[in-house]
């Protein structure tokens, strides 16, 4: 929180957070891959510049997160995802998502929604799949019918059966 004349407090980032995010950047771009074993502490230590117990919460929180295993007498390992959990992770998204979103909807008022409505449009415009026929249509749009109106299937139909 900012003081009246406009400063905030100053904060120290603790190590171990910034190894496990450099960790886990090197890990989600693939540098690290898959199946991978980590560096040992002590050598993980010397390329960080820290001493081996930033390190070893930095694993700790890795481990926590999923995003690697800590074997005995082997180290870290990076993780690998199965098919089941990315779909559990998915399905909790979506439930979180829709509880989100039913909870918004109750709270929007006229203005936000037509803000939003124009940021949604400006972002579907702006999309390079344009042009594509699979592109998702407009969500904003109505849905037409398919087929064809519904006096010229009532006709369609009265001609069949003649």
């Amino acid at each position: 929180m900012a003081t009246p004349d406009g400063f905030s407090p100053v904060t120290r980032t603790p190590l171990s957070l910034l190894v496990s995010q450099q960790l886990r950047h090197a890990i989600v771009s693939g540098d690290l891959p898959v199946g991978s074993e980590l560096p040992p502490e002590g050598r993980l230590a010397e390329r960080f510049g820290v001493s081996p117990t930033p390190i070893r919460e930095a694993l700790i929180t890795l481990a926590g997160m999923g995003i690697v295993d800590l074997v005995p007498n082997r180290g870290a390992v990076v993780r690998r995802v199965t098919a089941q959990e990315v779909r559990d992770v998915c399905q909790v998204r979506k439930a979180l998502e829709c509880e989100a979103a039913r909870s918004a909807c109750g709270r929007i008022d006229l203005a936000e929604l037509k803000a939003l409505a124009a940021e949604l449009r400006r972002l579907m415009a702006a999309r390079p799949d344009r042009g594509d026929p699979d592109r998702p249509r407009d969500p904003l749009q109505p849905r037409r019918p398919v087929g064809p109106p519904p006096a010229r299937r009532q006709r369609a139909g009265a001609r069949r059966r003649l």
